[in-house]
């Protein structure tokens, strides 16, 4: 906040000349303040995020999923159905081995390709727009601890992470944010991110 020549630090309320000052995100810092509210933005303190909590996350990530599966969905019909349709296509009698060691390939082959699809597009959407269509629906974005955009590195790292905080943790790590302070799944604490509103 500026009077004339003299300008008020945000944290301690004394008056500055404007050249004792700085603007970190927004806020006006005096040199003695610095540290301290350089340590409050690392920790997603001082920035007033309102954090986007654990049953509206639990919507954006339906949204991405049926998104997601409206892409893989030809994928699956392509390469899963005739494998599907050739192994069950004699009822009641032992299946063929060649047919069901095709459907496993295909099943593996698909399996992997969509984990790949969910991987590229968390990580582009994320490191492009800090949102996924899903965080877009609920007025949400991903920045770092410090409130600024994160890197397609640190997107990528946090997708990785997601695969943790699902799947190997019977989903234990995304339970964690409804019981976070700073509503942090398992991969945001990872990836030092945080889910906050637009």
């Amino acid at each position: 906040m500026a009077t004339g020549s003299v300008i008020f630090c945000s944290q301690c309320g004394q008056s500055h000349p404007p050249s004792d000052v700085v603007t970190l995100s927004g806020a006006v810092v005096c040199a003695a303040c610095k540290p301290l509210y350089l340590r409050k933005l690392q920790e997603g303190v001082a920035s007033g995020a309102r954090y986007k909590g654990f049953w509206i996350r639990l919507v954006a990530k339906l949204i991405d999923g049926f998104a997601l599966f409206a892409v893989m969905m030809p994928l699956y019909t392509l390469f899963l159905w005739p494998a599907f349709r050739s192994a069950i296509a004699h009822p009641g009698q032992p299946p063929d081995p060649v047919m069901a060691a095709s459907l496993m390939r295909s099943t593996l082959l698909v399996g992997w390709v969509g984990m790949l699809i969910v991987l590229g597009y968390n990580t582009w959407m994320l490191g492009r727009f800090g949102a996924t269509l899903g965080k877009m629906a609920i007025s949400a974005k991903v920045t770092t601890t410090a409130g600024e955009p994160i890197s397609y590195g640190r997107a990528l790292g946090r997708s990785l992470m997601e695969v943790v905080s699902g799947g190997f943790t019977l989903y234990i790590g995304y339970i964690i944010a409804a019981f976070d302070d700073r509503k942090r799944a398992l991969h945001d604490r990872v990836a030092g991110t945080l889910v906050v509103a637009k």
